[in-house]
């Protein structure tokens, strides 16, 4: 049995014993963040955790290198970030037997605690600055804000903002109406099986939400988020009752 196997196997037995397997296997992001402590990583010396990789004994430095871009391209559209989640980057989405993880990437959730997971193909400023900014977002709206009050498609699209992949881009001088991702409030809604409407889901997205930055000021996006967190209806900040 490969080792990496085996230490996770061993984490699922003391999960086990937690009665949270079922949970593991339902939601492997989160389930592997939880067990992070215990997993196969190492840890860079800001706490940043990563797959070691023989074959790229250079792996941490660009991983370090990633994260300070990803950190600097938040900071000049928004303002310095301030959230401090847990940071994983893997190079084998298969290596975590059962987790089946995302091989771009994904924010997860364990209680008050966000954690950031970047896979293999997630690996570029425009996937970690969109994962970092998910941090940022539950950092100053509050954990609660967020599973109460804040829509996927706003969460989404805000994120987006820091992610310029062409893919998830307006065609130029497309006049469509976007307005009806608003109607798109929860994961089940926004994440569809068909790749060509979620594409058009994170391109509706991200041109809506872009409405409300520009209107709001982008250095005032933080302290709107915080209106939500001291108990403003987000569809009064937002402007969408």
């Amino acid at each position: 049995m490969r080792p990496k196997v085996s230490t996770v196997l061993a984490a699922l037995v003391f999960a086990s014993g937690l009665g949270v397997t079922g949970y593991a296997v339902a939601n492997p992001g989160a389930a592997l963040c939880a067990a992070s402590g215990i997993m196969p990583l190492s840890r860079l010396h800001d706490g940043t955790l990563v797959e070691y990789s023989a074959s790229d004994p250079d792996h941490p430095a660009t991983v370090q290198r990633l994260l300070s871009d990803a950190k600097g391209r938040i900071g000049e559209i928004f303002g310095e970030p301030r959230s401090a989640p847990i940071v994983v980057f893997f190079n084998d989405a298969t290596g975590f037997w059962p987790f089946r993880l995302n091989v771009y990437g994904s924010t997860e959730f364990i209680g008050a605690r966000t954690c950031v997971l970047i896979g293999p193909k997630g690996q570029t400023i425009d996937v970690v600055a969109h994962e970092l900014m998910h941090a940022e977002i539950a950092d100053r709206i509050g954990i609660w804000a967020r599973y109460t009050d804040l829509p996927t498609w706003f969460d989404e699209g805000l994120a987006m903002q820091v992610d310029f992949r062409p893919d998830y881009d307006m065609p130029g001088g497309a006049n469509v109406e976007t307005k009806s991702v608003r109607a798109l409030r929860s994961p089940r809604e926004f994440f569809v099986p068909d790749d060509r409407q979620l594409t058009r889901n994170y391109a509706f997205a991200k041109a809506e939400t872009a409405l409300w930055a520009r209107r709001v000021g982008y250095a005032s996006v933080y302290a709107e988020l915080e209106r939500v967190r001291r108990g403003e209806p987000f569809e009064i900040i937002a402007g969408t009752n």
